[in-house]
């Protein structure tokens, strides 16, 4: 036999040998865990309140207009789509789409809401700003005027401001009202999107 082969053979057998001296001695007992909570019955999950099930009335899919005073004085009106589906029964998403100013526009923004705060909550995201728009609000006292708040960068000096809609939803028809600036004082209407409803 050569040299390498008994090498390689002494070499396997002393593995082996170590492994079955390994094995063959008892490992260390270790006292059983238990995770925090353990045998306690979960948590039960929570049940979609009356204010979410107004959230999901906007699902479906609507086309309308959108109209901007972001150019100047004179209106810019464009069509406009969006997409509204739920997420569970707590939560909306949105899509929405058009041609804004000659380019294309897509968004997308969540809606839901808050028992703890009392509060709706939302976000807003698009491919037109880099910025982040975490929103929130409540109903006014008509009962049918959805009123979210939230601070964005103005275009033109890049400063965060703060905006707020004002949406009214029926069964067939949306109208959202944006405003920026101080909601007691001096502020501005920048934009209106108008939707009905084609899904039913």
């Amino acid at each position: 036999m050569k040299a390498a082969s008994i090498k390689t053979t002494t070499l396997l057998l002393l593995l082996a040998s170590c492994a079955s001296t390994a094995s063959s001695e008892e490992a260390p007992q270790e006292a059983a865990q238990e995770l925090p909570g353990a045998g306690e019955e979960m948590m039960a999950m929570p049940e979609p309140t009356p204010e979410h099930a107004r959230v999901l009335e906007g699902v479906g899919r609507w086309t309308g207009t959108l109209t901007s005073w972001e150019a100047g004085p004179d209106p810019v009106q464009m069509e406009a789509t969006q997409v509204v589906e739920a997420v569970g029964g707590f939560w909306t998403v949105c899509t929405m789409t058009c041609d804004f100013m000659g380019m294309p526009y897509k968004g997308n923004g969540h809606v839901g809401y808050d028992p703890d705060r009392g509060l709706f909550v939302g976000d807003w995201v698009d491919n037109m700003s880099a910025a982040f728009a975490g929103m929130e609000g409540s109903y006014l006292e008509d009962g049918e005027t959805l009123r979210m708040r939230w601070q964005a960068p103005d275009w033109m000096t890049g400063k965060l401001v703060d905006n707020w809609s004002d949406t009214i939803q029926t069964a067939t028809t949306q109208t959202s009202t944006f405003y920026r600036g101080d909601e007691q004082g001096e502020h501005q209407k920048v934009m209106e999107i108008t939707m009905t409803r084609v899904d039913g």
